[in-house]
């Protein structure tokens, strides 16, 4: 039964591949794959694209809701703010990023927290951030351009509707690329790519990136090659491997060379993902270190939630049935769903049901459990911690040992798995902090 389950994961990973290099060639499609954004955690418009591959049930309202959502999000992204860096100079390296205002220091520097670094190492290299916040740093640093997406929330029906009707016509030669290409995320990739542009010159030489295959990355980068194709890009893949990497399937608009941080990533990017080796690079973790946070007694929610119901079921069935004692535990939400009413809703039933269930069931050290897809679940492996994943779609969620060769799997009911790992060091090499950015422009 535990094959059959991975051979089912591994056939949509498969049929994800086989449909985003079946645009790579047509000139019809002028954005070729680059629009798609197949992530398994996403909310978007992408993973019902992704969820048919599987042939999981679809409630036509529900997916129809999802569409209108992230269609009309998009008409946020025109309300945009960009901030150009004090210093006018051509600059020969550019770092794209995220940012938050908690971010920056008092002297207007930037941490990053993909590569743990501040961007005052080096004021030869242009730090141009996507903003997450609201309200603007107090200071920003000479060598860092602001790109703010959403100033305030104003809605831009007349803009919609008129992007609709300009692609309407691939609804008759693909209606998921048609989708795709009028989704939120193909809004936000034609305005920052269009505004990174003026940062193009003639003495640039290399543009490094954490890379999540984000259409507005595949986009910079394809504007990147127009304007010169001896530009180097890199992507670094700071997360940590996720169960389905169906986002990393090779596209158009990929980086020039990808730094990975284990041998796994290495196998499975070269035999599953469509890449040539000689674009990889394995180096250690500049995000993830063998002394960084503990992750056990903790229950980390997901991105997103399909059924309070069944993730109940499942915390009762540990609690009666396997009788874990998960009275000290944690409940962590997702950064992205602080807001979200379900998640506050399942955070309250989890606590409750714990409560209910008091007792003196038998502790775990080191033992963490996940709801849903997470990335992390491979750091708390990489800390040599016991972890348990309830799944809500195991063909979407579950981690595979045909893919991930390091992986060992144990079934304790149809949506619930207990992991570890063959060899530590494997999935994510931990590293140190770095003193610069050299590593990876080498």
């Amino acid at each position: 039964m535990q094959k059959n389950e991975d051979m089912l994961q591994f056939n949509l990973l498969l049929k994800a591949k086989k449909f985003i290099s079946s645009f790579n060639n047509l000139k019809c499609f002028p954005k070729k794959n680059n629009n798609f954004y197949l992530a398994s955690y996403s909310k978007s418009i992408d993973l019902y694209t992704l969820r048919s591959f599987a042939n999981l049930k679809q409630s036509f309202l529900k997916h129809a809701y999802i569409i209108l959502k992230d269609v009309f999000y998009g008409m946020y992204y025109l309300n945009y703010e960009s901030i150009k860096p004090r210093e006018n100079i051509n600059y020969k390296k550019i770092v794209i990023s995220w940012a938050f205002k908690n971010n920056f220091n008092k002297d207007g520097s930037f941490n990053d927290r993909y590569f743990n670094i501040n961007s005052n190492i080096d004021n030869k290299i242009l730090w141009y951030l996507v903003y997450m916040d609201k309200q603007l740093p107090k200071k920003i640093a000479k060598n860092i351009a602001l790109f703010q997406p959403i100033k305030f929330k104003k809605l831009n029906f007349k803009y919609e509707i008129k992007n609709i009707f300009s692609k309407i016509n691939f609804i008759f030669k693909n209606y998921k690329y048609f989708l795709a290409d009028i989704s939120s995320n193909s809004t936000l990739a034609e305005i920052i790519s269009n505004d990174f542009n003026k940062y193009l010159n003639k003495k640039l030489n290399n543009v490094l990136m954490p890379f999540e295959s984000q259409p507005f990355q595949n986009q910079i980068i394809e504007n990147i090659r127009n304007y010169n194709k001896k530009i180097k890009t890199i992507g670094y893949i700071h997360s940590p491997p996720l169960a389905l990497p169906t986002n990393f399937i090779y596209k158009s608009g990929c980086p020039d060379k990808i730094i990975l941080n284990g041998a796994d990533q290495l196998n499975c990017f070269v035999k599953y993902l469509g890449w040539k080796k000689k674009n990889l690079k394995v180096l250690a973790s500049d995000r993830f270190f063998k002394e960084s946070k503990d992750l056990s007694n903790i229950i980390f929610l997901p991105i997103s939630i399909i059924s309070i119901n069944n993730i109940i079921k499942s915390i009762k069935y540990l609690l009666k049935e396997k009788k874990l004692n998960l009275n000290n535990f944690e409940i962590k939400n997702h950064p992205a769903s602080k807001f979200s009413e379900i998640h506050k809703k399942l955070t309250k039933e989890i606590k409750k049901i714990i409560y209910k269930n008091n007792n003196k069931n038998k502790k775990i050290n080191k033992f963490s459990i996940f709801v849903g897809t997470s990335g992390a679940i491979i750091e708390a492996l990489e800390k040599k911690n016991s972890v348990l994943q309830i799944c809500e779609e195991p063909a979407i969620d579950m981690y595979s040992s045909k893919i991930w060769q390091n992986i060992k799997k144990e079934k304790i009911t149809d949506n619930i798995y207990k992991y570890s790992l063959k060899k530590r060091g494997s999935m994510i090499k931990l590293g140190k902090k770095s003193k610069n950015l050299n590593h990876y422009f080498a």
